[in-house]
């Protein structure tokens, strides 16, 4: 027996809901609400925005050269970038649609390069994948935002330096 074309198309449908989940959230975790996911999946380009929340990070130059080069966890609509300090070698990024940041970087500073990711909210409350690698990059990434994540950050450290 053969398949019916409606169920079919049913499953090219969720493979394609699904597809555009796991690049909107850079991950394979989308929260608990359907509905949520389903608006934010539907949105035109420029209804997104209003789904998604800022994370803003300020880099250290090693870190920052990895960010840079490693753009393929999320979709380059959703990531701004600083400008390169006058004494950087390197060049900004010519896609088109990766956006540089207004804040340029500031020389002088540890941590000089700001990053802005906009995600989903799924992401950024409760992606555990999301945390471990923001996290893992230990102290060469300060967050300023969002709040809970300063929180977060400083009871684990606080808490490794009580072992």
């Amino acid at each position: 027996s053969s398949t019916p074309p409606w169920e079919i198309q049913c499953s090219a449908d969720a493979v394609r809901r699904l597809s555009a989940l796991i690049k909107l959230s850079g991950g394979i975790y989308f929260g608990d609400d359907v509905a949520e996911q389903l608006k934010l999946i539907t949105a035109t380009e420029a209804e997104r925005g209003s789904f998604l929340h800022t994370v803003r990070l300020r880099c250290s130059p090693r870190i920052y050269a990895f960010l840079r080069e490693g753009l393929q966890r999320y979709p380059l609509s959703q990531i701004r970038l600083s400008r390169p300090l006058t004494q950087d070698q390197w060049k900004p990024l010519k896609a088109a649609s990766v956006m540089v940041l207004d804040v340029l970087s500031t020389p002088g500073e540890t941590h000089p390069y700001p990053v802005q990711l906009d995600l989903p909210s799924w992401t950024v409350a409760r992606d555990v994948d999301f945390r471990r690698w923001l996290f893992g990059f230990g102290a060469d990434v300060i967050i300023e935002v969002p709040k809970q994540y300063l929180l977060t950050t400083s009871l684990t450290f606080s808490g490794l330096s009580s072992m």
